[in-house]
């Protein structure tokens, strides 16, 4: 059941399902590599970072996905 809701989510709000996953493996720059790319090949761009637009997790930014800034390197919840 898990798997066919998974499809579902992943083939009629594609931005949405990519943008929770790739808020659920931050820690990992070889997993957002890898769902970074599975993510354009269905047609989903992930836009670059952007210090005015940018929330802490990644987020729909219209039909594309707006890079999180907890995922670049150094950057952290407790900046002071």
């Amino acid at each position: 059941v898990i798997s066919y809701r998974t499809a579902y989510l992943k083939s009629h709000y594609p931005a949405e399902y990519f943008s929770a996953l790739l808020t659920s493996v931050l820690d990992s720059a070889a997993k957002l590599r890898v769902y970074i790319a599975d993510a354009q090949k269905h047609g989903v761009n992930v836009l670059a970072p952007d210090i005015n637009k940018s929330y802490a997790n990644f987020a729909v930014d219209g039909s594309n996905i707006r890079y999180g800034l907890l995922a670049i390197k150094n950057v952290g919840r407790n900046i002071p």
